[in-house]
């Protein structure tokens, strides 16, 4: 769900894993707001599915949920009540209490997961094989400030 740009790189991500031989059944495109989304999902050999009702008809066994915040927990929670596991970006929810309610969805442990992709930002991966390596020593704490354009 949803073709920005977490989305296209979720979307190029999972048809990379299916060109090296993953056992993925199909990986398809919905995102009705999308301007690019033909062409992207031509570009993958990938469905482009109208609604989240025909999604859901078709049972599949993950989604990843990349549509702006205002949109994210009403189709997370969809597809938790029709018991699909969720992938969804960052943020859970927007407030405290959306996160606990769209959690409390869950039908079972594990269904629902958050994406974080800072971990694969250049300067990120460099910490963390500072750290790995014993560079800093042991660390007992760790703080720091981090941001994004846009």
């Amino acid at each position: 769900m949803g073709a920005g740009l977490i989305g296209s790189e979720r979307i190029k991500a999972f048809s990379a894993l299916v060109r090296e031989g993953l056992p993925l059944r199909s990986v398809g495109v919905i995102d009705p707001h999308g301007p690019n989304v033909a062409a992207l999902a031509a570009s993958i050999e990938a469905p482009v599915l109208v609604d989240i009702g025909a999604l859901i008809g078709l049972k599949p066994e993950v989604v990843v949920v990349a549509t702006p915040h205002d949109t994210a927990r009403d189709i997370a929670a969809s597809l938790l009540n029709a018991g699909i596991r969720v992938i969804i970006e960052k943020p859970l929810g927007r407030t405290l209490e959306e996160a606990k309610a769209l959690a409390a969805r869950q039908k079972y442990h594990g269904q629902l997961s958050i994406g974080y992709n800072f971990r694969f930002f250049e300067g990120v991966r460099h910490l963390m094989a500072d750290i790995k390596s014993g560079f800093f020593g042991k660390p007992i704490s760790l703080s720091f400030t981090f941001g994004h354009g846009g």
